[in-house]
């Protein structure tokens, strides 16, 4: 079986200014152009088989200027982001300034907490492991790069791991930090690389 290999998206303005953008669409920045250009050059020893991205363009660019122009990159629904609801476009600190009690609210209902108009945690980090399980039992013989977001990359390593979604970013998932995944006999374990 192959290796699967996990990574984050580069950096886009919403993403540097602390912004949620689950579902928001926004390109990359040219901090994070360049983050995905040295993540490109790092991971340059390694050949990437398939690579596979979310669909929002922030994973497709990151994907393109990490394994270059030549490569083919699949796109799958399933490695969105976490849906925020209404939370989509506003910063964490404003909610917190804006709306107190329902930042408590927060708090107080994690991890079980439904976005308004989003996701549940609990559900989201089901799906995004059961997404990761099937890559990594799919028997593809090469070396996979699955382009993704921070809650999906965590989410979906601790489902495997841990699997408790109150622990959803225990993995420290940085623009463009890169999982090197082994799964062996249903146990994950991962590595920097």
């Amino acid at each position: 079986m192959g290796t699967i290999y996990l990574l984050r998206h580069a950096e886009s303005e919403l993403t540097v200014k602390r912004i949620f953008c689950g579902l928001l669409d926004p390109q990359l920045c040219e901090k994070g152009i360049e983050t995905a250009r040295r993540a490109g050059e790092r991971l340059a020893h390694i050949t990437f088989d398939r690579v596979v991205a979310s669909p929002l363009q922030r994973c497709r660019m990151t994907a393109r200027l990490v394994v270059g122009e030549d490569k083919e990159i699949a796109v799958d629904p399933a490695l969105k982001e976490m849906d925020f609801g209404e939370w989509e476009g506003r910063s964490f600190a404003g909610l917190f300034e804006t709306d107190p009690a329902k930042m408590e609210d927060y708090r107080r209902e994690w991890p079980n907490y439904t976005f308004r108009g989003g996701d549940n945690v609990v559900e989201f980090f089901r799906r995004a492991g059961e997404t990761l399980r099937r890559y990594l039992t799919d028997g593809y013989p090469g070396s996979t790069l699955l382009v993704s977001h921070a809650a999906f990359s965590g989410a979906a390593v601790g489902a495997l791991t841990h699997g408790d979604p109150a622990r959803l970013f225990e993995v420290e998932m940085k623009p463009c930090a890169c999982l090197r995944l082994c799964y062996e006999e249903g146990k994950l374990t991962y590595e920097y690389v």
